[in-house]
């Protein structure tokens, strides 16, 4: 069911203020903190989508609970991975554990990379993750413009672990950073959504010319012979590797059964050439 054009107009600007309440709460530290500041960049991206797209693909509940998923993964998953190197490095400051942190935020940004059209997607268009999941297959993930997608992805997922992280900031550095986010936030959402949509596999092929005269001449050169016999005409292409040339010859009738000629050298049967 198509959404109302009121409903429409107004649902950006309480998303946006959604996502800034939320932002703004997130200052408080603590789980609060990770929560509501999770919670705000599905709010904002909802925000950022809606803006640039009417009328919406999928109903924005459906939307924005697919964002909410997602974005509450992906925080999880951020801080599964960098947790424990982080904390090794605010406790002792070794070198070893600067090195683990930097590799863990270098797995995360180059696991972000890897999917960065899962996101793209999400916030674009919203429908169900498995469906985007299934298209990365397709697509080219590699793709140099998806890093900026990628680092978007990395920031937002970080932002609730240093604002929640016990001690980690002052109160006056964590409400700075909470009231910053309400800005940066919605625009690193307008990066990752404004990045070009990836190249699906094998594009580059679609300019390729259908056929050029040296196409329009070997398949001259595929007619009969007059007097030639198709099954004849198949062994030669089998023993010679032509499948193009045997696969026409068999849909214009050649016998697949056939034996081979009687003064061919060659008296191997069809079935063994094609093995």
């Amino acid at each position: 069911m198509p959404e109302m054009p009121g409903l429409q107009r107004a649902l950006p600007p309480a998303a946006l203020a959604s996502g800034a309440a939320l932002a703004a709460a997130a200052g408080f530290g603590g789980a609060p903190a990770a929560i509501a500041a999770t919670l705000a960049q599905p709010a904002f991206a909802l925000a950022v989508s809606r803006w640039r797209r009417a009328p919406a693909i999928v109903p924005w509940t459906r939307h924005a609970a697919g964002l909410a998923l997602l974005w509450i993964a992906s925080a999880g998953l951020f801080a599964a991975l960098v947790a424990w190197p982080f904390s090794s490095l605010l406790a002792s400051g070794s070198l070893a554990a600067a090195l683990a942190a930097s590799l863990a935020f270098g797995i995360a940004l180059v696991a972000a990379w890897r999917v960065w059209p899962l996101w793209h997607g999400m916030e674009r268009d919203g429908g169900h993750a498995a469906d985007h999941w299934r298209d990365l297959a397709r697509v080219d993930t590699g793709d140099w413009r998806g890093l900026a997608a990628a680092a978007a992805v990395v920031l937002l997922a970080a932002l609730p672990l240093l604002l929640a992280w016990p001690g980690l900031l002052g109160p006056g550095l964590r409400w700075g950073l909470a009231l910053a986010s309400i800005v940066v936030a919605p625009l690193l959402h307008g990066v990752l959504q404004r990045v070009r949509a990836p190249t699906p596999l094998g594009a580059g092929w679609q300019t390729l010319p259908v056929e050029d005269e040296d196409d329009a001449a070997t398949a001259e050169g595929d007619a009969l012979a007059e007097g030639e016999l198709a099954e004849a005409a198949l062994y030669a292409a089998a023993r010679n590797g032509r499948v193009d040339r045997a696969i026409a010859l068999l849909e214009a009738g050649a016998d697949a059964a056939a034996p081979p000629p009687a003064d061919a050298r060659d008296q191997r049967t069809l079935p063994v050439l094609a093995a």
